[in-house]
């Protein structure tokens, strides 16, 4: 079949069209939310981030490309360098990557390879939105691992037994590989200072705001920190120069002045000194030019949004006020001059209490800390984060006239979050994302520091509720089965439909299970197996009942739910009837027999609990 060949950014753009949504992320998050992004959207992410890397680098020998996507088979991105050719394999999971994903994945890959479905690369670098466990490292960073695994993973994805050139080609071959996870390609963006990608495909989440009560009470007032600085080409003498320094100091006893050298620039520190009374150091003045237009916006961002700035040489012009022992203020041949404007913030969290209230949901987290990032006449930035509030948020609230916005980015992590402090940040959370508002609360001062009405969230309502609910059912198992359950680092599906099948059993005493067909393999005794394979030669249905064969643990967590006994319902034969009656003669009177079969649903039984609860 033939695939479509993309080797531009433009391109990518076409082949997938944004649909306008992209994931918020919090810009104190170390790692960019890759799992929140579609898998589409993740791989043209990553053929973006490559091409960019390409021309950063100035690799004029680099050609990098992707196959367009048909039927089940994904965007498989190639770079072909001088050194050899790599296949980028770029995978979607909201979990982190397990030994049963890889071996998918490799089952997948030597298939593809070994039909010629893709060409066969030096090296293969797998992209992953999350992270590997470390049972999965092992198996990348060990081939011989893999090729004990091959005949059964490749039978797993094949649906049949794999043919013996296949089994061989998957033992033998020995590419390269490396593997990528969120963090190092979030490392690998910022390298490239590739933030125009990062806001092409995540952004801030906006919402209104209600009433904004001001901070300068609980948060004390600020005051701008000014630098001067004066950087000497090295050809300028340094003798004499920290006298200098000390007949500036007596000169000027409200300023403190410094020097730093390196091997290329002397560089001259003026700035005020702390609790000294106000003392005017220049007068700041910008000239009719394109670069003092730019010194001009510079300082309305320290005045409105309190940003640190510094302004260049050729922005400003100043006029120093600054007492000198050589009464000469002029800049010198080769001297560069630059001001530095800075806030000074406290450095001490406040202790805050976060309310949120919607029509259908209501929530609280009784502590968190609240830390102020800058400050200005029309702008406040600070963030929430720590305490017993599993998540962080950031928010910038401006006012220009009667219009008050706010910008929200927003983020949760509840790896083993004790349950109780996980529920509370995701009802905070979930209030906010039914349109409700949110008060953040002085502890210290018993009063509302501000309230928003949230309009748009960046979460979804349904992840939330799913959320909240296994919670629920990992608080009450913890209570039943007196342990100390927690919601886990890594999302795992299958985990959590064992908890769900635990929280019924341990409720209901039996809980049934259709999630899937079970393929078994059980050792029967001669006997019993002539009875099970008359039954199907008869057309009977085949029930058969296991007593302690299934192992029950949550993430590693042995659930300790007593005895259980499972019933497989609608058993049928995998083998042919011929072979099951050759291994029945051949196992004799007292031997067993090993069969092959499906089931269509179990019923697990709890044996303890079905006494208590009947």
């Amino acid at each position: 079949m033939h695939r479509s060949k993309v080797t531009t950014a433009d391109d990518a753009r076409r082949d997938v069209p944004r649909s306008g949504e992209r994931p918020a992320w919090l810009a104190k998050q170390s790692v960019l939310p890759f799992s929140a992004l579609t898998p589409d959207d993740f791989e043209v992410f990553s053929f973006m981030l490559l091409l960019r890397e390409r021309d950063a680098n100035a690799e004029q020998n680099v050609t990098i490309y992707y196959y367009g996507k048909t039927g089940d088979s994904g965007r498989d991105i190639v770079r072909v360098a001088p050194e050899g050719t790599t296949l980028i394999q770029c995978k979607h999971f909201t979990h982190n990557v397990g030994v049963g994903d890889i071996r998918e994945e490799l089952a997948k890959l030597c298939h593809n390879v070994h039909e010629n479905v893709i060409d066969r690369p030096d090296a293969i670098a797998f992209y992953v939105t999350s992270d590997l466990t470390a049972g999965a490292q092992d198996m990348l960073r060990s081939w011989d691992m893999w090729g004990t695994n091959a005949e059964q993973a490749l039978k797993a994805y094949l649906k049949r037994d794999p043919s013996v050139d296949l089994l061989n080609f998957a033992k033998t071959w020995r590419p390269g590989i490396s593997w990528q996870n969120g963090r190092s390609l979030t490392e690998r963006v910022r390298k490239t200072y590739a933030e125009s990608l990062i806001d092409e495909f995540f952004e801030f989440k906006k919402v209104s705001v209600g009433d904004v009560r001001t901070l300068d009470a609980p948060l004390i007032k600020m005051d701008n920190k000014l630098d001067l600085l004066l950087k000497l080409q090295l050809g300028s003498s340094l003798q004499g120069l920290q006298e200098l320094v000390r007949a500036y100091e007596e000169l000027n006893p409200a300023l403190a002045f410094e020097v730093t050298t390196t091997p290329t620039n002397i560089t001259f520190f003026v700035r005020a000194k702390s609790g000294a009374e106000d003392y005017e150091i220049g007068h700041l003045r910008f000239p009719s030019t394109m670069a003092g237009e730019r010194g001009r916006e510079k300082l309305r961002q320290v005045i409105e949004e309190g940003r640190d700035v510094e302004l260049l040489d050729g922005e400003f012009e100043w006029e120093s006020h600054v007492r000198s022992p050589t009464g000469d203020e002029a800049p010198r041949e080769g001297v560069t001059r630059c001001i530095r404007i800075h806030s000074q913030l406290p450095e001490r969290r406040i202790p805050v209490r976060l309310d949120s209230q919607s029509p259908r949901y209501r929530g609280q987290v009784a502590m968190a800390f609240l830390s102020l990032e800058r400050i200005g006449t029309k702008e406040i930035a600070f963030r929430i984060s720590g305490g017993q509030f599993a998540g962080d948020v950031s928010m910038v609230l401006r006012r220009d006239g009667d219009q008050e916005s706010a910008k929200v980015k927003a983020g949760y992590n509840l790896g083993r979050v004790p349950a109780k402090l996980a529920r509370a940040t995701l009802e905070l959370f979930l209030s906010l994302s039914d349109q409700g508002t949110f008060d953040v609360v002085s502890l210290e001062l018993d009063m509302p520091l501000f309230t928003a009405s949230v309009t748009s969230s960046p979460f979804r309502t349904d992840v939330l509720e799913n959320s909240v609910n296994m919670i629920s059912k990992l608080e009450a198992l913890s209570a039943r089965l007196s342990i100390d359950l927690r919601y886990p680092d890594e999302v795992d599906t299958n985990a959590f439909h064992t908890i769900d099948l635990a929280f019924e059993g341990t409720n209901r005493g039996q809980v049934e299970d259709r999630s899937l067909r079970v393929t078994q393999k059980l050792s029967f005794p001669v006997a019993h197996a002539r009875t099970v394979v008359q039954s199907w030669r008869d057309g009977k249905n085949v029930d058969l009942i296991l007593t302690e064969h299934f192992s029950w643990n949550f993430r590693g967590v042995n659930l300790p739910v007593g005895p259980t006994s499972t019933t497989l319902h609608g058993v049928q034969p995998l083998q042919p009837f011929d072979e099951v009656d050759a291994a029945i003669a051949s196992a004799g009177v007292d031997g067993n027999v090993e069969i092959s079969f499906t089931t269509s649903h179990m019923t697990h039984e709890f044996l303890t609990f079905k006494t208590s609860s009947q």
